[in-house]
C-alpha cells in the first residue's frame, strides 16, 4: 500500500514515528474542492488539520473596506489548519481554494489522540509543524518590511 501522507510528499511528516504517519493516513479523508471554494473561514473552530495534496489554497484575511488581502499560497505538499492541535481554538484567517483542489482532512480530535499516543514521535511532528510556522512568519515578517519601504506614508510616526 502506498500511503497518501507520506515524508516524501509532505514536509511535516519528515522523521516522524511510521506508527504516527500510519494513523494518520489511517484517519484521512480526502476532499476535493472547487476553484474559489473555501475551506474554512476565520472565526472558526479548527476542526481539522489539512494537508494539500493537488491544487493550490490561499490564506485569506478581510482587511476592512470589503478589501480581502491574501496572505500567502499553500501549494501540493504543505499543510495548514495547524490550530486543530490546541483543543478549542479558532482559526486566525480563512482560506479559499483559488483553483480546483484535493485535500486530506484529519478531524482534530483524532489528530491530537495520534499525538498524545506516541509523546516521541508527536514531539518530532510538532517541531517540523513549529519549523515551518516560522519559516512562514519569516516570510510574512519580509514582505510587510519590503511593503513599509515601498510605501513610507504607511509607516507609523514616531511620538
Amino acid at each position: 500500500m502506498n500511503p497518501i501522507l507520506n515524508p516524501k510528499r509532505f514536509p511535516v511528516l519528515r522523521e516522524v514515528d511510521e506508527r504516527i504517519v500510519v494513523a494518520l493516513n489511517e484517519a484521512a479523508k480526502i476532499k476535493k474542492y472547487t476553484r474559489n471554494e473555501v475551506v474554512f473561514q476565520k472565526g472558526e473552530l479548527a476542526r481539522a488539520i489539512y494537508f494539500l495534496l493537488a491544487g493550490k489554497a490561499l490564506f485569506q484575511a478581510d482587511a476592512g473596506q470589503g478589501m480581502t488581502v491574501y496572505l500567502g499560497a499553500v501549494r501540493p505538499g504543505y499543510t495548514f489548519g495547524w490550530s486543530a492541535v490546541i483543543p478549542g481554538h479558532k482559526h486566525h484567517h480563512g482560506v479559499v481554494c483559488s483553483e480546483d483542489s484535493e485535500i486530506v482532512e484529519i478531524p482534530a480530535e483524532e489528530l491530537r489522540k495520534i499525538l498524545e499516543s506516541n509523546p516521541g514521535g508527536g514531539y518530532i511532528f510538532l517541531r517540523n509543524m513549529f519549523q515551518l510556522a516560522n519559516e512562514r512568519l519569516e516570510l510574512r515578517t519580509d514582505q510587510l518590511l519590503k511593503l513599509f519601504e515601498s510605501n513610507p506614508q504607511l509607516q507609523m510616526q514616531q511620538p
